[in-house]
């Protein structure tokens, strides 16, 4: 570069900047493992992040991302979209609602900046949403026989062919059951559909909602890359 600032030859390619994401998970990690399986078979970058080491009940995830979020804006201020989900279970957790609700008025609050925030919930837990990749089904799973209903749901997720020896914390889950993900997606909306109409939730999970949300970032970013390599270069 000369004292007048000019430059010759191909200037260097502009630093990308991408959507900020950040999921902060109950489990410490199933859904993490998953997650991460997911966002990696997307080829996401790495501002899409899943934090899973929050205390294991909502209202602490939701300390947690919240925490994040403060420190977010006061460190960077809104130099790019953020996208900011929160990922627990029903289960027999007595501050449920008030964790949901939490994450409704933070996203009020925030409405006229670049942030999404919501919480994604499964009910009673995350299985739900493997089970869905198998079976379409809105019987309620219930505590029972001395077993919380997360542990009656993992009971019903083992009767599945394929996952028999399911354990909590297994990476593989995702690419064991990726090719099944529409199947899922479609059951999972009809579930909430339902438990709309019904007023009962047990069982649906908003999971979906959450792949449907990095997919269409990795849809996004290939989008604009192909928009960038289809654009002359100077000095081409």
């Amino acid at each position: 570069m000369t004292r007048r600032g000019q430059s010759f030859g191909r200037r260097p390619a502009a630093r990308e900047v991408f959507d900020l994401v950040r999921i902060f998970c109950e489990g410490a990690k199933t859904e993490p493992a998953y997650l991460r399986g997911l966002i990696a078979d997307l080829g996401l970058p790495g501002s899409v992040r899943v934090v899973g080491d929050c205390p294991p009940t909502p209202e602490k995830v939701v300390d947690a991302a919240l925490d994040w979020l403060d420190r977010q804006f006061e460190e960077e201020g809104e130099a790019r979209p953020i996208a900011l989900f929160c990922v627990f279970d029903r289960d027999g957790h007595h501050h449920f609602e008030a964790a949901c609700a939490r994450l409704v008025e933070a996203a009020r609050r925030h409405a006229k900046r670049q942030v999404t925030i919501r919480a994604i919930p499964s009910f009673p837990c995350f299985e739900i949403w493997f089970l869905f990749h198998h079976r379409r089904t809105r019987k309620a799973i219930v505590a029972s026989g001395g077993k919380s209903a997360g542990d009656c749901a993992v009971a019903e997720l083992r009767r599945i062919d394929g996952f028999a020896g399911y354990a909590k914390g297994d990476g593989s889950w995702y690419a064991r059951t990726r090719d099944r993900l529409a199947t899922a997606t479609d059951n999972a909306r009809y579930a909430r559909k339902d438990a709309e109409d019904t007023g009962e939730p047990n069982p649906s999970t908003d999971i979906d909602l959450l792949v449907d949300h990095l997919r269409g970032m990795a849809a996004k970013i290939e989008r604009q890359k192909a928009a960038s390599r289809a654009r002359p270069h100077r000095g081409a």
